[in-house]
């Protein structure tokens, strides 16, 4: 949800790297106080109803040192997922299993600063967009991200992420293969406890995988864009 993020803007891998919401059964397992197991079933990614009607499967673990100042989160899913990526074009025949594995590292640095690392990779059978091999062609994608975040007071926070992201294959973000930059600079001001207001500058840089690929992605005609913004979240 909203409030829990730090950041105004969405990094690619939360827009194309996993999916977004799952439609199944999840369960956890406290083995200790430190480690906690997570199980589960799913019907496709970022759907009510999958298409193709075969479960797929969602497991991994959570670990939180005794100090609770260091966490690690490892998560897989599989299944069968013929989706294209929504609002794109229409995915081609044959696109088969999917499978993604996420790893989040998170570590306070003494009483004010704090660093978190994620790291993402996946995998679609006969899922290329590539012109040479769409639909019989695999695709990978992987990608990391590294915030790193710094209290200055009761009132404001700022923050710094760097995210590298690589869909080559043209997968995830549909027609647009190659690698992702973005570095933002954002800061959170609360006034009071249920306001936060959060302003934030940009920049983004596209690198292409072929040279017949379009453009660029920004405004379909551009591969670099600086972006400022401003949200108000109010919380009752």
């Amino acid at each position: 949800m909203s409030p829990r993020n730090f950041f105004y803007s969405h990094s690619y891998n939360l827009l194309y790297g996993v999916p977004t919401t799952l439609t199944g059964a999840l369960g956890e397992w406290a083995y200790n106080e430190h480690l906690t197991f997570i199980g589960g079933l799913h019907n496709g990614w970022d759907v009510f109803d999958g298409p193709s009607d075969q479960i797929g499967f969602l497991a991994g673990a959570r670990w939180r040192s005794c100090d609770e100042r260091t966490s690690l989160q490892v998560l897989a899913t599989t299944g069968k997922d013929p989706l294209a990526v929504p609002g794109g074009p229409p995915a081609p025949a044959g696109r088969d299993t999917q499978d993604a594995v996420s790893v989040i590292f998170s570590r306070q640095l003494g009483c004010r600063w704090q660093y978190v690392f994620e790291q993402i990779s996946g995998w679609q059978d006969r899922g290329s967009f590539e012109p040479a091999g769409i639909g019989t062609a695999d695709a990978e994608w992987y990608r990391f991200n590294q915030y790193l975040l710094y209290t200055i007071n009761d009132c404001w926070r700022v923050g710094v992420r760097y995210e590298w992201f690589s869909a080559d294959d043209g997968a995830r973000v549909a027609t647009f293969g190659g690698q992702y930059q973005a570095a933002t600079l954002g800061l959170n001001y609360a006034p009071t406890e249920n306001v936060t207001i959060r302003p934030e500058v940009r920049w983004d840089r596209f690198e292409p995988h072929e040279p017949a690929t379009p453009p660029g992605p920004f405004g379909f005609a551009h591969r670099s864009q600086f972006l400022a913004a401003l949200d108000v979240l109010v919380v009752f």
